[in-house]
């Protein structure tokens, strides 16, 4: 599914380099998708069951433990499977790096189950927790402040009816990106592993289109974080206020040379209003997800 090249004449190191690299990989991926996955269980507890109790640091760590294992399992194969095969041309030598299956349905398997099992179960599942997500949070009242029914109704058409919205369009795009950046490299994949091609169009999807879609797919996994940080509001604000307070420092430090880091009692007060006391965990969730 991958050629990597090397030109260096130690072949022990290419060797150890072309197992090692393939699986590194691997893991990478698969434990960046499982945390994902994860993520998103945590988000479907928090919102549809938010009076249950919160996972215990004990049970983090053994979900940890868990995605990794899982995530080193399916990436094993690479171990064994990649091999180095060197071609000479007069006093140079050149080392390429592939896989070399016993058969071709074991690595057709290998593939399949790559799909099924770090894109279209992860996707399905994703795709059916924010979709209860989606559920509670357009069809189901949001917890009560105080006062009666009908002023709550009216705050829920407001702001925390924005704040919820703000939220569905984050969840989408992470859906849609996950989806979208993943489904060309499993495609690339499925077609030269099923698609019967010549030798000069299997040469050319390795040379031209598989490093493109191969770097698409790596980076969903850095895209993710910029995501989260464009549609929350505090990280926004938290980001707002340190240019700000930067700038104000620079000129107070051009005028005086002394630099003094100060909080308006405005900004004291917003920052002590956001303690979440007393408040479900779902309004926690909401709120810290919002725009």
């Amino acid at each position: 599914m991958m050629f990597c090249f090397w030109f260096c004449a130690d072949y022990q190191f290419n060797d150890a380099m072309c197992k090692l690299t393939p699986f590194v990989q691997g893991v990478s991926v698969a434990a960046s998708v499982f945390t994902f996955l994860m993520i998103a269980f945590d988000r479907y507890k928090a919102i549809v069951f938010p009076t249950e109790p919160r996972m215990t640091l004990k049970a983090m760590r053994k979900t940890l433990v868990g995605v990794w294992i899982c995530a080193v399992a399916i990436s094993t194969p690479q171990i064994f499977v990649n091999n180095i095969e060197v071609y000479r041309k007069g006093s140079e030598s050149l080392h390429v790096c592939y896989e070399q299956w016993p058969d071709e349905p074991y690595k057709q398997s290998y593939t399949v189950m790559l799909l099924t099992v770090v894109y279209i179960i992860p996707l399905l599942s994703v795709l059916y927790l924010y979709g209860r997500i989606f559920h509670r949070m357009m069809f189901k009242p949001g917890p009560r402040t105080g006062g009666n029914l009908a002023s709550n109704r009216n705050k829920c058409t407001g702001a925390v009816s924005k704040k919820r919205v703000r939220v569905i369009k984050m969840l989408i795009t992470v859906v849609v990106l996950f989806a979208l950046s993943w489904l060309p490299l499993y495609t690339v994949w499925m077609l030269l592993d099923f698609g019967n091609l010549s030798a000069e169009t299997d040469a050319f999807i390795h040379v031209n289109v598989f490093p493109f879609v191969h770097w698409f797919a790596l980076s969903n996994s850095c895209v993710n974080p910029i995501v989260y940080g464009l549609f929350n509001s505090n990280i926004r604000k938290n980001i707002r206020s340190a240019l700000s307070l930067k700038e104000r420092n620079g000129h107070s430090n051009m005028k005086s040379g002394v630099r003094v880091a100060t909080l308006s009692p405005e900004e004291g007060k917003t920052s002590r209003s956001t303690t979440p006391t007393m408040r479900t965990r779902q309004t926690v969730l909401v709120e810290e997800t919002r725009l």
